[in-house]
């Protein structure tokens, strides 16, 4: 697939990406599962589709994603349709483990001459 010691560094960031992709559609389809309003319906009918996919095409796409993670696509799918039909699926305990959402760029600290001169020091 792709060369690691040749990639490693992007490589890292593009799962990172495709790993909160997938992070965010299990979050929606755990939040909507059991969604009674129309938009909530919606949302959840179509992250259903998205897990039910076999498209491999799109870099998007359920199956690519699990690929190039190295999940395996039918046991997540089991493990969501186990976890809708127990009769815990009232309970929400889903943890992000990608990072922080607001978190787009470093913030850069002045030098301490900078702030020595911003303070008048």
């Amino acid at each position: 697939m792709f060369d690691a010691t040749e990639r490693r560094f992007p490589m890292q960031r593009e799962q990172r990406l495709l790993l909160a992709v997938l992070e965010e559609a299990i979050w929606t389809y755990r939040r909507y599962a059991h969604a009674d309003d129309h938009r909530g319906v919606a949302l959840f009918t179509q992250v259903k589709e998205w897990f039910a996919s076999e498209d491999s095409r799109w870099m998007f796409s359920f199956v690519a994603i699990c690929d190039t993670l190295g999940f395996e696509t039918a046991y997540l799918r089991s493990g969501l349709r186990r976890w809708r039909d127990s009769k815990q699926a009232t309970t929400f305990p889903f943890r992000r483990v990608s990072g922080t959402r607001h978190h787009t760029t470093r913030r850069v600290r002045p030098d301490a001459e900078g702030e020595a001169a911003a303070t008048g020091t």
